[in-house]
């Protein structure tokens, strides 16, 4: 009888085994690790470009003491009596320092004192355009107030926004992303009135849905540098988790060998990707 058992249990085992192998030749299906990851980078990086030009307009002496400048390839208004802001680069596209094309606008509303800890600056885009990609959605940002260190600090919240793309041939041409970051004010603020060398660290997490349809979930593991100069993320990690893929865990890495080069590396298990993001 115990033989029969011991029998029966190798058996389950060797079971178990082949039916955990895959077939000879069928390999891992990549698509959606990469094209999660893709996306992900590519809709961080609208929503950097928001978070600087946002950043830049309210820590700016001209927009807040003349009511008026021009941040970032963007005219920035500011009215006092409503504390309402508008970020307008115009009704035809404009090249823009980071060499692509916008048009279109983001209206804000100033809540309390700019780094007043509580004060907030809620955003909503107005037929924005990126290189002809349709942004939508509504932001909102928090001032937490200074660290120990003295560095202020703000979030930066997305509950949903989503990019049209125009240059597409799929049925699902719509990247779907929110964001819940929190930001700090590393670099640049003994100069208010100079942008360069402003320099963020942001953590938190991201979430949404690739073009192809694909669910992703991303939580910053090592700070992203976001250098307002490079106009890039410079550095940073996330752990990647897509729930549809065979291997549902992964890295994405803001290499650092080159400075500011918009180059990302993904790695999936044992396997690595390589992105080269053009501007």
């Amino acid at each position: 009888m115990k033989k029969f058992a011991i029998l029966v249990f190798a058996f389950t085992l060797v079971m178990l085994y082949f039916s955990s192998c895959k077939e000879p030749g069928v390999e891992t299906d990549f698509n959606p690790n990469v094209k999660s990851s893709k996306d992900l980078v590519f809709a961080e990086d609208l929503m950097f470009e928001i978070i600087n030009v946002m950043f830049s307009g309210v820590t700016d002496t001209g927009v807040m003491d003349q009511h008026y400048n021009y941040v970032l390839s963007c005219g920035i208004s500011y009215s006092e009596i409503t504390d309402s802001l508008r970020f307008s680069y115009g009704d035809v596209n404009r090249l823009c320092y980071d060499n692509k094309f916008r048009r279109g606008a983001l209206n804000g509303i100033l809540d309390g004192q700019v780094f007043a800890p509580g004060a907030s600056v809620t955003l909503v885009a107005d037929s924005l355009f990126v290189d002809d990609d349709l942004i939508e959605g509504a932001i909102r940002c928090e001032f937490l107030g200074p660290t120990t260190d003295g560095q202020q600090q703000f979030t930066f919240v997305i509950d949903s926004a989503w990019v049209t793309l125009h240059d597409t041939t799929l049925e699902q041409n719509v990247i779907r992303f929110s964001c819940n970051y929190v930001l700090t004010w590393e670099q640049g603020a003994n100069t208010p009135y100079l942008h360069d060398d402003d320099l963020l660290l942001a953590s938190g997490n991201m979430s949404g849905k690739s073009r192809e349809g694909y669910d992703f979930q991303s939580t910053v593991t090592d700070p992203l540098v976001d250098d307002i100069n490079c106009f890039w993320v410079v550095s940073g990690t996330h752990q990647l988790n897509t729930p549809s893929a065979e291997i549902t865990s992964g890295t994405i890495d803001y290499i650092t060998e080159d400075f500011c080069n918009f180059e990302v590396n993904f790695y999936f298990g044992e396997s690595f990707f390589y992105d080269d993001i053009t501007h």
